[in-house]
């Protein structure tokens, strides 16, 4: 862990993301939700140890397995919507 940073910090506090990232926990995907979930709370408390960039890069990653979470849970209903639709007209 690299060390806290001294005086002010050079860039505002990251957005956490947390709301999207339980979110796509709830909605979309639990595996990958349950990583952004994780990320997300990282954020606060790296910026309070003054850990600017880690904290920076926390909330980059809480975003993007909140992304991967919602595109995958959007590819699963459609493959079963699709496999539905299949298998509805193989019945006729």
């Amino acid at each position: 862990m690299p060390p806290a940073q001294v005086g002010p910090p050079p860039f505002p506090k990251p957005p956490t993301h947390l709301a999207w990232a339980v979110l796509s926990m709830l909605l979309c995907c639990v595996p990958l939700g349950i990583v952004a979930v994780v990320h997300a709370a990282r954020v606060d408390t790296k910026w309070a140890a003054g850990d600017w960039i880690g904290a920076a890069e926390s909330s980059l990653r809480a975003r993007t397995w909140a992304q991967c979470a919602l595109f995958a849970g959007i590819v699963v209903v459609f493959l079963y919507q699709l496999a539905t639709a299949w298998a509805a007209a193989g019945a006729r």
